[in-house]
């Protein structure tokens, strides 16, 4: 095998590599996000939602039935999440593989630092977001449903998982 085989034998696994690497992380990340839509409302609700208003008469004749008035659409009781189920649908695709920069589970050398804030400062950086010298957390990581309790007890799960 001459010099040139052996570059391009290099080149073709470093980019096999990295298109395997990046399909672990979107995959990581698919399955965190389809809960979310799996939580998105039902095709009924959405056509409830966009059913006509009125109707047009041109000299007298209605051209369609004027629509029904429309029913307030309650949405439904979201069911109590752990701070592993917060971990688990939210935030493992970053914890838990090291995306973005952000610290993971177990790596108590990471979190040493940021334990030592105080849960009130890591609830903070995590519910309004925060850009750091290794990384970048978004609000609530990208996940605006949460409340400020699902991430606080979500962050207490990690705390406990990595010491």
């Amino acid at each position: 095998m001459n010099q040139q085989d052996k570059e391009c034998l290099a080149v073709c696994s470093a980019v096999i590599g990295a298109i395997t690497v990046f399909g672990v992380i979107a995959f990581f990340i698919a399955s965190a996000l389809s809960e979310q839509i799996a939580e998105q409302p039902s095709v009924p609700a959405a056509e409830v939602r966009i059913q006509p208003v009125g109707s047009v008469a041109v000299d007298g004749v209605a051209s369609s039935q004027p629509a029904k008035a429309m029913a307030p659409v309650a949405a439904a009781p979201a069911a109590p999440m752990s701070g592993k189920d917060v971990y688990t649908k939210a935030c493992f695709a970053c914890h838990g593989t090291g995306a973005a920069g952000a610290p993971k589970v177990g790596d108590a050398a990471a979190w040493a630092s940021r334990s030592a804030q105080g849960m009130d400062v890591l609830v903070e950086h995590a519910v309004n977001g925060f850009q750091g010298s290794t990384g970048f957390m978004p609000p609530k990581g990208g996940h605006p449903y949460l409340t400020d309790d699902n991430i606080k007890d979500a962050i207490q799960h990690i705390l406990d998982a990595t010491s």
